[in-house]
């Protein structure tokens, strides 16, 4: 049997009249919508059984692949559905694939019957047009077909039959065919009933052939039209701006119904619906039957003015404010407000009162509606035990001494979060474990960052601490404590701590970036913390209130690295609106050591440094490169009400390589900028102090101890009348005596932090012993630096020669301590991990960082209750091992149990060893075995210049 494969495409316009008796609105849509999505299913009959199959719902395509015997009726309905009598679109008529078995006595049937019927009696219509197209038409014993177009009475009977087309041969194909369109004629007139195209085998064609139709597409448009009775529903407010109705005016079929609802304004309240002054109802919404042109009317009652009064009787331990102030607290009655309670720290809500006492909420938030007088007040209470008055830990100066970090300071607590792997994740996929995990993790309840592993955390992506009330503390971790690599930290919330970490960024990220980035916040402590290997700043600190900086080390900026910038070596930007660094050493950068940030005009508060006091004391500026290398301070801000004022406070400045070869011309303990006189910044000098006699002082007279006495024992000698011995310069303004006025603070003009200063000397000597990250212990990177800052050992190791980006054509041979990467340090155990080298993108296996593993007998700490103290810890102070909670408990000395702990463990009083050994025997020595003393029985972590005793012994230490 031969197959034939007919592609049809139908086209049909439909068009109807309705008719009306009031209002007649025509409206058109096109039939776009695949025919198993309309109203009605399709169906399929079967004259000789005389059996109906129901196909409701039925995918046309899966009914019609299939064969039927010849004889058979085979259609499906698609059933016109008016929605409101709006457009409606359908498109892509089921693709049908199907096969008709020739009858034996030659009679001929419905082949296949596109039947298309409205739902309703409303409409009428009539097809205007059909399309046939057929395609690989197979020449010999291709029986004929025919197109026909019927319409239909309601019983079903045919009343009207029209021949549209037949095909007898091929060449009818190729010439009628492709693309045909037939008009339908004139004379057919419009039905509510069905109209039918059918395609059949032509009479005659029996004797068992086949008419075989493959991929019979059905595809068109229809246009139906008609006319229907509308109504006109309005609805109005009365009074008028007492609320709203929806809808407002509307048009609907005579007979349908509308849902209107009405919405009263401020001070307003619904009162119910009217028609012709008679109430229909009060339910809101309404639903309205509409049998002709209707309007109601939506009726309110005007409310009567209320006051309310709120706050608290507490207003040291929390405020409240409102979503509306009112006018003068007078309010239109059925006003919705809200209030809010902020409890102040060490406080917390409790509820909300009436002037009664009653109880109203315990929700911070309350929204109520306000429809009499009211008196509303926030209750508070003190958390046990909580101070305000506590410094972050003992030995906490500065500005940022009252710092809480992750210390309890509402009725939520705080919490403990365990890094207990050194790998990173990315921020949208946290994993459990790691640093970026313990610092995004979570809500802001305050929290206490600890460490359960040791080495080198190394960031794959910039890492910002997106929490307020976070404490970092290093101390406790295991082995050698914990270092920050890669990419940066950014801290972007107040009150944080961070206590013992390193960091040391590398130059293997793509980015140059600082290590760590403290803008735009407030309250932030770093204490014993490294900074260094930087490719841009090793610290960047700025535009910020109310900060500390201690007991610090930034060094060795890398100076030519992968900077697109070109030659850097930077210390750090610091500064911000009351800043304290004291006890820091700045070591081996060629510049910003430090740059004091300037002050610029700020939209927002902290956007930019505007009011500044920046206490710069008792800190070592070593080894730095650049006469200018300490400078900034400029104001430049528009704002009268600003002003920069540095405090450089009993500093010790000691020479290095890089000083003797870069900076021998001049030397000052300052360069302030400011481009004209009056964008310099105000500036106290006292105190501070070149070393006598130093090993690396550059030629020169100025360098002589004599000169350099003079400018000790005054830190503005020269300033108007010696140039050349001044220690205080500016940057681009010649010193005159206008700018010594203008400029040069004599004394205090007020109280500053209240921190307890140490001579320059004193000051030398406790940070070249103390600073950095000496807990768990220093690595070999912070020992080196303390002891070339010390004079115990001379800066060694130093980057290659390179031609300036600065300069071209120039050739630069970095001094002794500068360095160009951390590859320039020959460590003598290292941290060994992969990483991947962002400049040629392999991930190579890096050995730049210091080893800061676990020794020989050293364990993890057994903590069960994971509250951040040992379980025997607990113990011998009367906690329970077992219970988290009493870890962040404040105590009558104001701290938790944890923070003294863990103060306990920074300040020596707390020994951790025993909660860190094994019990594994191992070789132990003399504690006073190869310790250092001065002459007044101090020990040292390096020997001074001097007499010392080793052993017991006197001996003279080498002159640095």
């Amino acid at each position: 049997m031969k197959k034939k494969l007919i592609l049809l495409s139908l086209f049909m316009t439909i068009m109807s009249t309705m008719l009306a008796q009031n209002a007649i609105v025509t409206t058109h849509w096109p039939l776009n919508k695949s025919i198993k999505d309309l109203a009605v299913g399709s169906a399929a009959y079967n004259s000789a059984t005389a059996s109906t199959t129901t196909c409701e719902g039925t995918d046309v395509k899966q009914m019609l692949e299939t064969s039927v015997t010849f004889g058979s009726k085979l259609a499906f309905q698609a059933t016109i559905t008016p929605q409101s009598y709006a457009t409606k679109e359908v498109t892509g008529l089921q693709l049908l694939r199907f096969k008709v078995q020739g009858a034996a006595d030659g009679s001929n049937d419905y082949g296949m019957i596109l039947q298309i019927k409205p739902n309703t009696t409303d409409l009428t219509y009539v097809p205007t047009k059909v399309g046939v197209s057929v395609a690989s038409w197979v020449k010999n014993s291709s029986p004929a077909f025919e197109i026909l177009l019927l319409k239909l009475n309601a019983a079903g009977e045919v009343t009207q039959t029209y021949e549209l087309g037949k095909v007898n041969s091929h060449s009818d194909i190729d010439a009628n065919y492709d693309d045909a369109s037939f008009d339908v004629p004139a004379t057919a007139t419009a039905s509510n009933d069905a109209w039918q195209v059918v395609v059949r085998m032509a009479q005659g064609y029996a004797n068992g052939k086949n008419l075989a139709m493959g991929n019979v597409t059905l595809t068109g448009t229809a246009t139906v039209g008609g006319s229907v009775q509308l109504s006109t529903f309005t609805a109005t407010v009365v009074p008028e701006g007492a609320g709203t109705v929806s809808p407002a005016q509307t048009s609907v079929v005579t007979g349908d119904n509308v849902s209107c609802t009405a919405t009263p304004n401020i001070g307003y309240a619904f009162e119910g619906w009217y028609i012709n002054n008679v109430q229909v109802g009060t339910d809101n919404p309404h639903l309205f039957t509409i049998s002709s042109d209707t309007q109601a009317e939506a009726r309110f009652t005007k409310l009567e003015e209320a006051t309310l009064t709120y706050g608290t009787d507490m207003p040291a331990m929390g405020s409240v404010s409102i979503s509306d102030k009112g006018d003068n607290g007078k309010y239109n009655a059925g006003t919705v407000l809200t209030l809010t309670a902020k409890a102040n720290k060490g406080h917390y809500f409790v509820r909300w009162e009436d002037g009664n006492g009653n109880v109203l909420s315990t929700s911070a938030q309350y929204t109520f509606t306000l429809n009499t007088d009211m008196t509303i007040k926030a209750v508070f209470a003190m958390v046990d035990n909580y101070r305000a008055d506590l410094i972050a830990f003992p030995g906490a100066e500065g500005y940022g001494k009252y710092t809480t970090g992750g210390r309890m300071t509402d009725n939520r607590g705080a919490k403990v979060y365990y890094v207990t792997r050194t790998d990173d994740c990315s921020d949208d996929a946290l994993v459990e474990g790691t640093l970026r995990w313990a610092l995004r993790t979570g809500d802001d309840t305050p929290r206490t960052i600890l460490f359960r592993i040791c080495g080198t955390i190394y960031l794959t992506s910039k890492l910002s601490v997106n929490h307020p009330n976070v404490t970092i503390a290093g101390q406790t971790a295991p082995g050698g404590g914990i270092c920050i690599a890669g990419y940066q930290m950014k801290l972007t919330q107040p009150n944080i701590i961070i206590r013992h970490i390193r960091f040391r960024a590398g130059d293997l990220a793509a980015t140059s970036m600082s290590p760590l980035d403290v803008e735009n916040v407030h309250h932030i402590v770093l204490d014993h913390c490294s900074f260094s290997w930087s490719m841009e700043e090793n610290l960047t600190l700025y535009d910020t209130d109310s900060t500390t900086m201690q007991w610090c080390i930034s060094a060795e900026g890398l100076y030519y690295s992968k900077n697109v910038k070109g030659e850097r070596s930077y210390a750090m930007q610091w500064g911000g609106e009351h800043g304290t660094m004291h006890h820091c050493l700045v070591s081996s950068c060629i510049s910003r050591s430090p740059r004091f940030n300037g002050v610029r005009n700020q939209a927002k508060p902290l956007e930019h440094d505007l009011h500044v006091d920046n206490e710069f004391a008792n800190n070592v500026i070593f080894n730095w490169g650049n006469h200018n290398s300490i400078h900034g301070g400029e104001n430049a801000s528009a704002d009268e009400s600003s002003y920069d004022r540095v405090y450089m406070i009993n500093n010790y400045y000691r020479p290095g390589p890089a000083t003797y070869s870069g900076a021998a011309a001049k030397r000052y303990f300052v360069s302030a900028s400011g481009d004209n006189i009056n964008l310099v910044g105000e500036w106290y000098l006292s105190g501070n102090k070149f070393e006598l006699s130093s090993r690396w002082a550059p030629n020169g007279s100025i360098w002589s101890d004599t000169e350099l006495q003079k400018v000790n024992n005054d830190n503005y000698y020269g300033f108007t009348s010696d140039y050349a011995s001044r220690a205080m310069n500016f940057w681009s303004v010649s010193p005159s005596q206008t700018l010594a006025d203008k400029a040069l603070l004599h004394e205090l003009p007020y109280a500053l932090s209240g921190m307890t200063y140490e001579t320059a000397d004193e000051a030398y000597r406790q940070v070249t012993q103390k600073a950095g990250a000496s807990l768990p212990r220093y690595d070999e990177v912070d020992e080196r630096l303390l002891a070339e800052a010390a004079g115990t050992r001379q800066p060694q190791y130093h980057g290659s020669t390179f031609e300036s980006e600065k300069k071209p054509g120039t050739m630069i041979t970095p001094a002794a301590g500068i360095i160009n990467s951390p590859a320039d340090i020959t460590l003598s155990r290292y941290d060994e991990f992969y990483a991947k080298d962002e400049a040629t993108g392999q991930t190579i296996k890096t050995q730049m960082w210091p080893w800061m593993g676990m020794e020989e007998g050293e364990q993890l700490m057994q903590d069960t209750d994971l509250d951040g103290m040992p379980d025997e810890y607990e113990k011998s102070a009367g906690l329970n091992p077992n219970d988290a909670s009493d870890g962040y408990k404040l105590t009558e000395s104001g701290y938790s149990n944890l923070e003294i702990f863990l103060n306990g463990v920074a300040d020596g009083t707390i020994d951790l060893k025993p909660y860190k050994m094994t019990g594994i025997r191992t070789p132990q020595k003399d504690s006073n075995e190869g310790a250092i003393y001065n002459l007044r029985g101090q020990r040292l972590l390096h020997p001074h210049k001097g007499i010392n005793i080793l052993n017991g012994r006197k001996y003279l230490a080498e002159d640095r």
